[in-house]
């Protein structure tokens, strides 16, 4: 979120350097940046270099420009008021316009490349009106020559500071000025500027206006002024700065107020145009179907899960997200309701979510504001509209729990210093939390109270959290552990995830991570039934609305984004897959291992890496074949998990999926020998079989378990084709023959060689090919 430096340092009474002020932040309290000021990001100043006529319109004309280093074209334009040469503000795709002219609500908008009349504009040439800088204009705003080409459009000299700062999920208070000025105040010792706010219009009565909240659990607080006497114009000039340094446009100053006063107090408002509500306010939920066009120029169908503001015949606005067009405040507006409310925080992000909407109001809401921001929101707003808006105050509403029991929280300084591992007196960590808005009393146990616009402190170790940062992380002293670790902490899946993961690694294995969740599309497509697997309550999109019944299932994608860079390659994955039990999830840990090529069916190099995986960790592993493309591999006859090779367009490969807590019940303590020094003997052999013989069923009879000093049997070739009987296959694979103390002799391996042979020609009936 970007703040006003200058108004930081008005309500802090921080007196020093911009830049240290931001590295303070940054170190003791939150990510801040120091970022360069500009009111229209993505619009920049360019030169006009070559206009032609449209080939399709006779009134457009299509231009090339340039930032002075690139040209930029074509770009469509409708004005006539300007040569080549010109200087001009050129918004570029993504720029944000600030007033849609070809629209009655004058919203911003995003721009995108469009193609107007068949000529697609790479940009957009603005007018005065479009930038918000005139309230009308004749043609395209011509710039002063000497700017300086490609630099970002500004309408004066700008030498405002802005800083862009990270707001903590849990810290609704850093949402306003005066939160963030709190806590400069607080980290530099400085004077806290920010006037406390008189709270004269909760004594005002209501006749007329009159609110109620039909869903209490929802809005536990709904508050609102009768101001007439309206008279609706531009806001001060003060008002709109502060307004554009922060992000915001300024409209007018009713709709400028309450803006302003949601930076500087965090507290979202809304102002309905009172000629335009029928009856009392009812915050209530939506109709069946019920539907508003939004202030965005939406027209939104609404469901009846959905909060809204109503009167008493129509919905006015969507709670805590965005005000109707219905009640909007115009020219012609002079009597407004002013609202300010407290909205429950997981009500206003599921709507947002539902809708694809999120504001600056919902983005506050979201993070469960403080109800005590209520009334002190409605008290500034009504004094800036008297005093900006010739506004008269008449009436206050109110329904709903105002307030709430303090937080309260004891602490004893000995176990602060014990956990941070520093030395602090009582009197230092009672001083520290003073500072920082907290009222601390007793003696040996400090008794905390937590201010209202803290919600994230609940516990003695929040307020350590507080004292070292405030005191500076740097503060910590580095020291080794007084504790010992003990074996029973830890998990022995976790030694044999790394032992698996780094044997991958080194066989030529990438490590891949994808998301536990897939689709209803997916599992329909191979008809799996979506009752059958998890389903997601709050899933964030249309993708991932179930959980994995395989690690597999998220490959399809990822291998296809693969191919696109690479002609092959090697992944595994170590997680989990997620299966219901009776009322119970559970989650069962699966190894994933896959090979992919452009080529053929990486099956050599896939079982090979299977192989040798096997063979580092002590494990004997078969494949039992179902057809030509799946199998299960079995481990002493037990089921580990299924192999599968596939055809995804041009790709084809070759995958495990291994059930890990299977696996490891086999793994066998590494034993290691010393490397022979005597040579080995090889021998290859292709051998004529039936095609319904695997390979696994020759390997079952030349195994060295059979064979003394046969040290290993490779597969090296299938072949199917010429000279080679129908129905039947070619297997070539090596024999290995090696003694561990001494040479053997040629006799020695023709031998054991002859016997291997034998046996396969008497047991499989297979034909020695020459």
């Amino acid at each position: 979120m970007k703040f006003s430096y200058e108004w930081l340092a008005q309500l802090s009474g921080h007196k020093g350097s911009a830049k240290d002020l931001a590295e303070l932040l940054s170190v003791r309290a939150f990510e801040t940046e120091v970022v360069k000021n500009s009111e229209f990001p993505g619009i920049i100043v360019a030169k006009v270099t070559k206009i032609e006529k449209h080939p399709n319109a006779d009134r457009l004309r299509v231009i090339e420009l340039t930032d002075g280093k690139q040209n930029i074209s074509p770009v469509v334009c409708g004005a006539w008021n300007f040569d080549v040469g010109a200087f001009v503000p050129l918004a570029l795709p993504g720029a944000v316009i600030p007033v849609n002219t070809h629209d009655a609500s004058g919203q911003s908008f995003v721009l995108n490349k469009a193609t107007i009349r068949g000529v697609e504009s790479q940009g957009m040439i603005c007018s005065a009106k479009e930038l918000g800088l005139a309230g009308d204009s004749e043609g395209i705003l011509l710039l002063d020559k000497n700017l300086e080409l490609g630099s970002d459009f500004s309408p004066k000299n700008s030498k405002e500071i802005i800083f862009d700062i990270s707001v903590p999920a849990n810290r609704p208070d850093i949402l306003s000025y005066r939160g963030v000025a709190w806590e400069i105040s607080a980290l530099t010792n400085s004077k806290y500027q920010a006037k406390p706010v008189a709270k004269t219009v909760t004594k005002l009565r209501s006749n007329i206006l009159k609110v109620r909240v039909s869903e209490p659990k929802l809005c536990s607080l709904y508050s609102a002024l009768r101001i007439s006497n309206i008279s609706v114009g531009p806001s001060p000039q003060f008002i709109q700065n502060r307004l554009k340094e922060s992000g915001l446009r300024p409209i007018n100053n009713v709709v400028d107020i309450t803006n302003y006063v949601m930076l500087e107090m965090g507290q979202p408002m809304h102002a309905f145009d009172a000629m335009k509500v029928n009856g009392g306010i009812n915050v209530r939920k939506a109709y069946v179907n019920e539907t508003i066009t939004t202030l965005d120029g939406q027209d939104r169908k609404l469901s009846s899960d959905i909060l809204v503001i109503a009167d008493s015949k129509q919905a006015l606005a969507i709670a805590g997200i965005i005000g109707g067009q219905n009640s909007a405040v115009t020219d012609a507006t002079t009597e407004i309701i002013l609202e300010a409310a407290n909205f429950n925080s997981v009500q206003t992000r599921l709507t947002s979510k539902k809708l694809g909407l999120r504001t600056d109001a919902s983005s506050r809401f979201e993070r469960s504001l403080p109800s005590a921001f209520v009334d002190q929101a409605l008290q500034l707003a009504s004094d800036l509209l008297a005093k900006y808006a010739s506004g008269k105050t008449l009436e206050y509403a109110t329904t709903g729990i105002k307030t709430s029991k303090p937080t309260i929280v004891s602490v004893e300084p000995d176990k602060v210093n014990a956990l941070l591992g520093l030395n602090l007196s009582k009197s230092s960590q009672k001083k520290i939390l003073t500072n920082m808005g907290f009222t601390v009393s007793g003696a040996n146990t400090l008794r905390v109270t937590v201010p209202f616009w803290r919600p994230d402190v609940k516990i003695w170790q929040d307020l350590a959290e507080e004292i070292v940062r405030f005191e500076g992380l740097d503060k910590i002293p580095n020291i080794s552990p007084n504790f010992t670790s003990s074996a029973s902490l830890s998990d022995p899946r976790v030694s044999i995830r790394e032992k698996i993961s780094d044997l991958l690694a080194s066989l030529g294995f990438d490590e891949a991570y994808t998301y536990s969740f897939v689709s209803r599309a997916f599992l329909q497509k191979y008809n799996i039934d979506p009752k059958s697997a998890v389903e997601v309550a709050n899933p964030i999109s249309s993708d991932q609305e179930f959980l994995r019944l395989g690690l597999g299932m998220n490959y399809e994608k990822l291998i296809a984004q693969n191919a696109k860079y690479e002609s092959k390659g090697n992944l595994f994955e170590i997680g989990n897959a997620y299966f219901k039990s009776g009322d119970y999830i559970k989650e069962e840990m699966r190894l994933y291992i896959l090979s992919f090529s452009k080529d053929a069916v990486p099956l050599d190099y896939f079982v090979g890496s299977l192989k040798e995986l096997f063979h580092r960790l002590g494990i004997d592993f078969s494949v039992k074949q179902i057809d030509e493309q799946t199998g299960n591999i079995l481990s002493n006859g037990q089921n580990l998990g299924p192999i599968q090779a596939e055809t995804q367009g041009e790709v084809k490969w070759i995958a495990a999926e291994l059930r890990f807590d299977e696996l490891a019940k086999f793994i066998q303590a590494s034993e290691f020998q010393t490397i022979n020094r005597y040579p080995s003997r090889q021998l290859d052999v292709a051998i004529l079989v039936r095609e319904d013989l695997s390979w696994q069923q020759v390997k079952d009879v030349a195994t060295p378990k059979n064979f003394k000093l046969l040290q290993d049997v490779e597969l090296i070739e299938v072949y199917r084709g010429k000279n080679v009987t129908p129905g039947k296959k070619s297997l070539t694979f090596r024999l290995t023959y090696q003694a561990p103390d001494r040479t053997l002799t040629d006799e020695e391996v023709e031998k054991i060689h002859s016997q291997i042979l034998g046996e396969l020609k008497a047991k499989l009936n297979v034909q020695i090919r020459d």
